[in-house]
């Protein structure tokens, strides 16, 4: 469902009967109940979805795009997931996650973490890659980024652990020296 009509765990329950299969014995909770068993097998199903996904066409695993989002609750009530924090929605009273997502040169996920809602993006991105690498056995990813991940922080950490990167950067921040070497047609 969440492929074929994206929408909430109580949208899917409401259309569980309009589907080729006859889902009319699965209750609400039967639905919100396997969502902990598949969090628990997260690893394990992201591993067999890239595996084969590998067997559909050539993927290249050394080139990363990496971005951040969040996603509010309609709840006020935080717990080691959920919390308050900077809100892209502006949704600044409800709780939220924030979720780091890596995706290949085809734009189709490779991986993905939950963070607790007042994690800050900037905290994200070296657990993400570093774990996708390690996970795959890689020598050399290139992460591809925006600049709000782009702090110095980051890089010098993306530097030491050995990945290569391309980051977004704002050419008014740039000095004019920079500035005169990026527009320099030779």
């Amino acid at each position: 469902m969440r492929i074929l009509f994206p929408g909430s765990k109580s949208k899917t329950y409401s259309q569980r009967t309009e589907q080729i299969f006859d889902l009319q014995n699965i209750s609400l909770d039967n639905i919100y109940d396997s969502l902990a068993a598949i969090a628990k097998r997260k690893d394990y199903i992201i591993g067999k979805l890239n595996e084969n996904l590998e067997n559909i066409y050539a993927r290249v695993k050394t080139i990363a795009f990496y971005d951040v989002t969040t996603f509010y609750f309609e709840s006020f009530d935080s717990d080691e997931l959920r919390a308050r924090g900077m809100s892209k929605e502006n949704k600044t009273n409800e709780v939220q996650v924030v979720l780091g997502l890596l995706v290949d040169g085809e734009g189709i996920p490779i991986n993905y973490e939950l963070f607790r809602g007042n994690t800050s993006e900037m905290k994200t991105i070296i657990e993400v890659v570093n774990k996708y690498r390690q996970s795959n056995g890689l020598d050399k990813v290139t992460v591809v980024a925006d600049r709000g991940l782009n702090s110095t922080l980051n890089l010098q950490e993306l530097s030491t652990l050995g990945f290569d990167y391309i980051v977004a950067q704002s050419i008014d921040k740039l000095s004019a020296k920079v500035k005169e070497e990026v527009f320099n047609e030779e």
